[in-house]
């Protein structure tokens, strides 16, 4: 996991001001809440991927703004 989290922000697909550990922790911890939220009704099991995904595509990626600000400094 900690691989896959570095080359998606060698990429530019993941911000790379936050460390890798923290992403890792932060998709633990969406994905534990996801499956609880579905043990207490509250999520459908099929849509535990989806709002998995887009949690963390609205929180852990880089934003359009943050992509050209960083393609200036390069």
């Amino acid at each position: 996991m900690i691989e896959l989290i570095r080359r998606e922000q060698a990429e530019g697909v993941l911000d790379d001001r936050l460390s890798v550990e923290w992403v890792q922790q932060v998709l633990w911890g969406v994905s534990y809440t996801a499956f609880e939220q579905v043990e207490q009704g509250a999520l459908a099991e099929f849509d535990v991927a989806a709002t998995v995904t887009r949690t963390l595509e609205q929180g852990i990626t880089v934003q359009s703004g943050d992509r050209a600000e960083a393609a200036q400094q390069s």
